[in-house]
């Protein structure tokens, strides 16, 4: 396999009965096998052909995780056009600027976005045509090309072609075209199956959005690869995707640290709720599972112990979750562990295809985001005296450069090496360690670098906030989202009648104070401020950093 036009068409086959798509409609959970995705795809495919389509066009993809947007990914794949997936968070004034500096002929909306595309089509004459992703209606997805009987010869396709053109905003705030070849993905898929051995029998579950380079890889082209059944998600509801995973016993899932983070402190919450007998019952297990831990070190070592919470949660099929995007606090990781569901960290960037590295499930680690994946080399450049440096990575799966931007893809692309932008180091075992985004870094008046996101690791813990983000000039500061349900418990134990932002700034300067201990002098945090609303943040559920302080460049996936 060396395109994914040979993927889709090699596993349409393949796996041709064997389910590929799934999604809950209508009360029930609507599928397709691997051999209707092809067709759809091929059919499709030669619809746009017939309208003059050429291998190279660009075609837009918007709309909710769903197996239209999927199919209309594969036919661009198999028919040689650039697929160009955009985020639906975005406003229609980034929405048009896409389609415009892409150069699309065409694009794939659903529901309220193909309403704004079209109120907005004389701010792009080059958008030559519109389509319905929705699946319903007599102007729907399936009625576009229903009729199709004819599927002309297959274009050649070359590895080093363009298969995608992602645009990335992110934390950054800039909007780049990311320029992914076929090889570029062919091998992030490769080296991701290997790591991860996702078979055929696997179940995903897909939650992020399709756009983003980390779900549309390792959640939608890896299972796809392996021959895995994909169930979308309704939402990024804890509810939804807990119902999502009993009702179809997913085994997997690739997530962001803030979902887990939702799922730890749900369980947390039910703990707490609890008669003393047994919340006590339920420490007494952990404590069990703690002991049984240093014995078994296998996957299942625990599962048994909390047989009864995980089949609450949905979880009782989960072999493994996979987290990247951010960094996942370790607290979250070891409790997940305890249960016997270990989260394997990844990272990467979109501008990587997008994964470089990933914590091997058979040697777990909560520290760091494991070895680089095979085929992908990653040096420090100019380390300190600890040995942290810039990360700076090679191998196929790294960007052709940013579409029609030769200046910034020269900033980044040197003799072959990728710069980050990000800084960390290699421990002894190979292990890439992340401390943070060099734009990010905050240098202290003696010179010492303070790196927020570690920071940030420590202060999340506090079970009295929510979302915290650390900037500052010369010396850290926090700004706090409370977490409300706490602040009011503990309110109501200490009889506080009215708390106001000076009783909650106490309490969380009381709280800091105890947590600066495990930080050095220079990056103890000094001053608090509150926020009384969730941060701003991307389709992915990351904080918009870009908005509390001076931009940052790169990709921050």
């Amino acid at each position: 396999m060396k395109t994914l036009q040979d993927l889709f068409l090699q596993n349409g086959k393949s796996f041709e009965n064997r389910k590929a798509l799934q999604i809950f409609r209508d009360g029930a959970y609507q599928s397709y096998t691997y051999g209707q995705y092809l067709d759809y795809a091929l059919k499709l495919g030669s619809f746009l052909r017939g309208l003059g389509y050429e291998k190279g066009e660009k075609v837009g993809i918007l709309g909710n995780n769903t197996p239209e947007w999927a199919m209309v990914y594969a036919a661009c794949m198999l028919q040689g056009f650039i697929a160009v997936p955009i985020d639906r968070l975005l406003g229609i004034r980034e929405i048009v600027h896409i389609i415009n500096d892409s150069d699309m002929r065409g694009i794939f909306a659903e529901g309220k976005f193909y309403e704004d595309v079209a109120g907005a089509k004389k701010e792009m004459p080059a958008l030559k045509d519109l389509y319905e992703l929705n699946p319903m209606g007599e102007t729907g997805f399936y009625s576009l090309f229903e009729k199709t009987r004819e599927i002309p010869p297959l274009p050649d396709i070359d590895p080093e072609d363009p298969a995608v053109f992602l645009y990335t905003s992110g934390t950054t705030g800039k909007t780049k075209g990311v320029i992914l070849t076929h090889k570029n993905l062919v091998s992030n898929l490769l080296a991701i199956r290997e790591r991860l051995q996702i078979q055929p029998e696997d179940n995903l579950l897909s939650i992020l959005p399709l756009h983003h380079a980390y779900e549309g890889t390792a959640g939608f082209l890896t299972p796809i690869f392996s021959g895995s059944l994909i169930t979308f998600s309704p939402s990024l509801a804890n509810r939804d995707i807990v119902k999502a995973m009993a009702e179809t016993k997913v085994t997997k899932m690739v997530g962001v640290p803030l979902v887990f983070e939702k799922m730890y402190n749900s369980i947390q919450a039910n703990i707490s709720k609890l008669p003393p007998v047994r919340k006590a019952l339920v420490k007494t297990l952990f404590l069990a599972a703690r002991i049984r831990r240093l014995f078994d070190k296998s996957l299942n070592g625990t599962k048994g112990i909390f047989k009864p919470l995980l089949e609450k949660a949905g979880f009782q099929n989960i072999d493994f979750f996979v987290a990247g995007g951010a960094a996942l606090p370790p607290h979250i990781n070891k409790f997940f562990f305890l249960l016997g569901i270990p989260i394997i960290q990844g990272y990467g960037l979109t501008e990587t295809s997008p994964v470089l590295s990933a914590v091997d499930f058979r040697d777990i680690d909560f520290y760091s985001v494991g070895r680089p994946l095979e085929g992908v080399k990653v040096r420090i450049y100019n380390p300190d005296e600890t040995g942290v440096g810039e990360i700076v990575v090679r191998g196929d799966n790294i960007m052709k450069g940013y579409y029609k931007e030769p200046g910034k893809t020269a900033e980044v692309l040197k003799q072959g090496w990728f710069y980050t932008g990000d800084y960390g180091f290699i421990d002894k075992k190979g292990r890439i360690n992340i401390k943070g985004r060099l734009k990010n870094v905050i240098v202290s008046s003696g010179g010492k670098n303070i790196y927020p996101e570690e920071i940030e690791e420590i202060l999340i813990q506090c079970p009295y906030i929510e979302e915290v983000l650390v900037v500052g000039q010369d010396h850290p500061e926090a700004i706090i989202f409370p977490n409300y349900e706490k602040m009011e418990e503990w309110a109501g134990e200490h009889n506080i009648k009215e708390l106001d932002d000076e009783k909650m700034k106490e309490l969380l300067k009381h709280e800091i104070e105890k947590l600066n201990n495990h930080l050095a002098q220079y990056k103890r945090v000094r001053k608090i401020t509150l926020r009384h609303e969730e941060f701003p943040k991307t389709s992915t559920r990351k904080i918009k950093r870009y908005l509390f302080m001076g931009d940052s460049a790169g990709s921050e996936e």
